[in-house]
């Protein structure tokens, strides 16, 4: 729901800071801390752009209860296809539209979900 709100919501300043944080995400993939930083940061800004104070810092205290989660997720996970997905989010939303902001950011957690069962079944061996 983030998204959909963001992508109605969202003015001109707001897609430029989400465009800097999106841009930070897809160039620092060599230090994962750096990296898992600026993921973080990307999707806050999501959530900041939702303009409710309440839903942000709701957000922000789960995505960083995740942060365990995420450094599992990094080790398998294929970061090109990820930057790739983060992208065609952020032109959703930056575009308002709402149903394709929220298509891709569905996309995006099934990709998670099948990431995380691989990792779950290659660390069972």
């Amino acid at each position: 729901q983030i998204v959909s709100i963001a992508a109605q919501q969202c003015q001109d300043e707001d897609k430029q800071l989400l465009a800097v944080a999106l841009n930070k995400r897809n160039q620092v993939f060599e230090d994962n801390k750096e990296f898992i930083e600026a993921d973080l940061q990307f999707h806050l800004e999501l959530a900041r752009l939702c303009h409710n104070k309440l839903l942000f810092d709701l957000y922000h205290s789960l995505l960083y209860f995740l942060n365990e989660l995420i450094c599992v997720y990094l080790q398998y996970s294929n970061r090109d296809v990820q930057s790739e997905q983060h992208t065609r989010l952020f032109q959703a939303v930056k575009a308002g539209d709402a149903l394709a902001a929220q298509r891709e950011v569905e996309a995006l957690v099934q990709m998670e979900k099948e990431t995380f069962l691989q990792a779950r079944l290659i660390g069972s061996d």
